[in-house]
Parts: structure tokens; C-alpha cells; sequence
């Protein structure tokens, strides 16, 4: 019984917010973020978009000229994470393991900051939302940006619509609100 309450609770994000340009710099830098780790499909930019949009550029520098780092995180390949973080001018890691959270564990040592400075922001609980709450970071899990996505993507998207649904009536997701 322990195991499997453990186990939902490593579902459930810190916050929920509609996207991650609905997160002001200041509303983050007060709860004591200094390291933004992102996942990049279906947070940052459709899956199929190889460079960042002009809204993405946008939003990074934002972040930047306020102190926070970003790093994007991702399951993906390293070409397609490199090439579109390199227009960003920011770190990247690719084939992140996501929901296991060792890796992130391990950047945010390499970094140098507390788990109270970091946020995981993605939008899947099975990938994003898990590995960020095994690290024992804030996750804030965001509406993907499109419904169009990667088969196995769409597969997990049914398992968590329904989940999503039922943690949102019993109230265990705090809209994040800036």
C-alpha cells in the first residue's frame, strides 16, 4: 500500500500552468528558482519545429536578463536538441532517461545549486513531471503546446488525460499563479 501511494504521489506536480509563457521571471526568482530545467517538445516548440520561435527567443531571454539559468532537458536525440538549443545559446542534455530522475540529480550537483533552486517545467507527467519529483524539485507541468505528437507521446497522452482529470477534482494540483 506504502509503495503504491508513494508511486501516485511521483505523479503529481508542484503546479500546473497553462504553458511556460504564462511564468513571469519574478514570480519564479520569489519562490527561489535560479535553474530552469525544460523539456523542449511540446513545452518550448511543436516537436517537428527545429529551431525556436521567435515567442521561444523571446521567453529565454527573459529568463536570462533576470538572473535564471536554463537548461533544456530532454528524452530526445542530441541533434535535435543541440541544433535548437544552440539558437537559444543555451545548455542542453539530451537522452535524459525522463521519468528517472538520476540524471538530474547529477546536473543540478554539476551546477552547483540546492534542489530548492530548481524547477523541472514539462508536459508530461510520465516523463517530466516523475523524473523532476524523484530529483525532489518543483515540477510544473504545462498543457502541450499542440495535440499533434510522437506515437509513443500519444500513447502515454491517454494514460494521462484521465489521470490528470482525477488529480485536478480532488484538488492535489496548485494552479500556478503569478
Amino acid at each position: 500500500m506504502l509503495r503504491n501511494l508513494t508511486l501516485r504521489k511521483i505523479k503529481i506536480p508542484t503546479y500546473h500552468a497553462h504553458s511556460i509563457f504564462d511564468l513571469k521571471s519574478s514570480s519564479l526568482i520569489k519562490k527561489g528558482i535560479k535553474l530552469i530545467l525544460t523539456d523542449l517538445d511540446n513545452t518550448l516548440d511543436h516537436y517537428r519545429q527545429p529551431i525556436p520561435s521567435d515567442k521561444v527567443i523571446n521567453k529565454i531571454e527573459e529568463f536570462k536578463k533576470n538572473g535564471l539559468e536554463i537548461i533544456i532537458i530532454s528524452n530526445n536525440f542530441k541533434d535535435r536538441v543541440d541544433i535548437y538549443a544552440r539558437h537559444l545559446k543555451i545548455e542542453n542534455r539530451h537522452l535524459m532517461l525522463k521519468p528517472f530522475g538520476w540524471k538530474i540529480k547529477k546536473l543540478i550537483k554539476e551546477k552547483g545549486y540546492d534542489k530548492n533552486q530548481v524547477v523541472v517545467i514539462g508536459d508530461q507527467i510520465y516523463t517530466d513531471v516523475m523524473a523532476g519529483n524523484r530529483a525532489k524539485v518543483m515540477t510544473i507541468l504545462v498543457d502541450p503546446l499542440t495535440k499533434i505528437d510522437q506515437p509513443y507521446t500519444r500513447f502515454k497522452r491517454k494514460f494521462e488525460k484521465p489521470l490528470l482529470a482525477k488529480m485536478k477534482n480532488k484538488n492535489l494540483i496548485k494552479e500556478w499563479e503569478d
